[in-house]
């Protein structure tokens, strides 16, 4: 507004461009011949010549009008100056012209043009400090709820009053403590207007709702043994979704990667500060640097007694839940979800657990969203040997989800096109009953507009099992001696756990935890090795398997055909359990086959006598696979 007056205003500033030093045009021929005051308040301050009484008139209007504006609008005198531009010296008001210094007006003063300059700076100053009053700030912004104080400065005489327009904020004057308390009562733009005398002051006021409510400190459980980088920042990140509460619509950001260590170990605690803002449209940012602490609690997993599959409809391309079911304590679950999105924008698939309790519940998590692929095979085994190695140290998280409310534990974004396979490890380790949704929606959609209807099956849906499963572990113990023949050992034969509820078959064992232990030894005197193979049943197919803590990844094997895992070197007599592990995924080819089998012993190749062929070397295995014949001795 301010500027709009000046605009206004300043169209009929002086315009006579007169050197400021006689140097550089010669005098006019006509001196002064009247002087008009300019006052403020009854106190002329400043006297404009002009070659006739209706000139000095003229010209001492058009200074009077620019200085009576400036001190209806409260520019502070602090703020006149006066500056030179080109050949000119102009007194200006806050960036504004209000007084031209020319040739005439320094001669008719009897003064060089810098001097009546400053004299006519020095005098506005001390004159207008006596008939202006100033607010500290021109525009506020406040959440709701808020107070903020406003200083008021100036001399001008009298009391302040305030004015405002509508009902979304108030405003208290204190005189006596020279300050104008504002406080917010819902969100909206108002104006508060401060009176004093003439002059009247706005100030604009933003209310806002706070986007957020950000605690200082939070803290956080994992497990583990150490409990590794990227479970130490998945916690930090469950931490940030329990104690930051957006509102509808905010967001939550965190500045910058924390610094965090390679592990931390078991029975141990570390302390990580986050810079984080909670942002949204028509709401205040809310910025703070939280103090997060996190404690690793050594809790052993439990094996799982429940097994969960979320895998029709495979193609998602609609929004809404595509699996629910229940865990509590004493029962605890293993969630595999494998969809793809067939759609042309990229959609999001969520894991919520919900309780429903009057009472908290305190979970144990150990989950692996994945990372969506083109590849579907390429997806299953990067999730798989991520959680095989997590479920090993029985690193994840302890959740305490309060009551009746629901937690997003797991989310990821498929571009189109694209596959996603998650798993987690459930165990309720106190409290009641949650329930369990994976759920598909567009984009940034919320997962309440997302919607609560089922999607339905789709085509091919007796492939692609959905349903909750008994006995989702699969124990297997096999024996091998050095020097016998190749054998092999069955992973996924056997007959597919059956929904009770539905009758429902789990097929291709999707979920299915397959623990072999292999008892190897050597009888002989020498050093001999043993290869671990995997070979693939009668459809192409990628292995992973956990092997002594490491996780080993196959490339995509051809039907029927060997890929290698592992070689073991036994000492003479020597003898050794070897322990595989590997979940049973979508398209993951099950059944399939473990192959053992004796690397052969370097022997040199004996002279031939003449006229007798010389002695045979042996074989270096190797092209497709044995024949599965019997099965290994003690495979079960």
């Amino acid at each position: 507004m301010r500027k709009d007056w000046l605009a206004v205003a300043l169209m009929g500033a002086l315009s006579v461009s007169v050197s400021a030093t006689a140097s550089h045009h010669p005098h006019p021929a006509v001196h002064a011949a009247a002087k008009v005051s300019v006052t403020v308040g009854r106190h002329a301050v400043l006297t404009v010549c002009g070659v006739s009484t209706f000139d000095a008139r003229k010209k001492a209007w058009q200074v009077q009008q620019r200085v009576d504006e400036a001190l209806k609008w409260g520019i502070p005198p602090e703020r006149i100056a006066l500056r030179k531009v080109g050949h000119v010296l102009e007194v200006t008001w806050g960036g504004h012209v209000v007084a031209t210094v020319d040739g005439l007006q320094a001669r008719g003063h009897h003064m060089k043009p810098w001097a009546l300059g400053n004299a006519w700076v020095s005098s506005l100053r001390h004159a207008a400090a006596e008939q202006t009053f100033n607010v500290s700030e021109k525009g506020v912004i406040l959440a709701v709820g808020d107070t903020h104080a406003l200083q008021l400065t100036g001399e001008l005489a009298g009391p302040t009053t305030a004015t405002v327009d509508g009902i979304l904020v108030t405003a208290q004057v204190d005189n006596a403590g020279h300050q104008v308390t504002l406080k917010a009562l819902h969100a909206g733009n108002a104006v508060v207007t401060l009176h004093r005398g003439h002059q009247q002051l706005p100030v604009k006021v933003a209310v806002r709702d706070l986007a957020g409510q950000v605690p200082a400190e939070l803290s956080c459980v994992v497990t583990g043994d150490p409990a590794p980088r990227t479970v130490l920042n998945d916690a930090l990140m469950y931490a940030i979704k329990g104690g930051v509460h957006p509102a509808a619509g905010a967001k939550i950001y965190v500045h910058g990667d924390p610094p965090l260590p390679d592990s931390l170990a078991a029975g141990q605690q570390a302390t990580f500060t986050l810079p984080l803002s909670v942002e949204g449209a028509e709401l205040l940012t809310v910025k703070r640097t939280v103090r997060v602490t996190v404690q690793n609690r050594p809790t052993m997993l439990s094996d799982a007694s429940l097994l969960m599959v979320s895998n029709r409809p495979e193609n998602v391309e609609g929004n809404g839940v595509i699996f629910s079911g229940k865990f509590g304590p004493g029962r605890p679950a293993r969630l595999v979800y494998a969809h793809t999105n067939v759609g042309s924008q990229p959609r999001q698939i969520c894991v919520t657990l919900t309780n429903r309790a009057d009472r908290p519940a305190e979970v144990f998590l150990v989950g692996v969203a994945g990372a969506p692929q083109i590849n579907p095979t390429v997806a299953g085994t990067a999730s798989e040997a991520a959680f095989l190695q997590r479920s090993a140290a029985s690193a994840g998280v302890i959740l305490t989800i309060p009551p009746r409310t629901g937690w997003q534990v797991l989310q990821e974004s498929i571009p189109a096109q694209q596959r996603l396979v998650g798993l987690a490890h459930l165990e309720c380790l106190s409290g009641g009953d949650l329930e369990v949704t994976v759920q598909a929606r567009e984009g940034n959609m919320p997962l309440a507009a997302a919607g609560q209807t089922t999607i339905g099956d789709n085509a091919a849906s007796t492939d692609h099992p959905r349903g909750t499963f008994p006995s989702p572990n699969h124990p297997i113990q096999a024996t091998y001696k050095t020097g016998d023949n190749p054998a092999s050992v069955a992973v996924g034969d056997e007959a597919p756990p059956v929904d009770t509820a539905s009758g429902e078959r789990d097929t291709g064992n999707v979920g299915v935890l397959y623990h072999l232990t292999v008892k190897l030894s050597n009888p002989s005197d020498q050093a001999r090795k043993v290869d671990i193979a995997y070979a693939a049943g009668d459809n192409p197919s990628r292995a992973c398997f956990l092997i002594a803590g490491r996780t080993q990844e196959t490339e995509l094997v051809p039907a029927n055909t060997e890929a290698p895992l592992q070689t073991i070197e036994l000492g003479p007599n020597d003898t050794r359990n070897v322990e595989l592990t590997t979940v049973g995924l979508p398209g993951a080819g099950l059944p399939a086959h473990i192959v053992l089998r004796t690397e052969p012993t370097a022997v040199s190749a004996a002279p031939a006598l003449p006229g007798q062929p010389a002695a045979p070397t042996p074989e270096t295995p190797g092209g497709p696979i044995i024949t599965p014949g019997q099965p290994m001795q003690g495979a079960h």
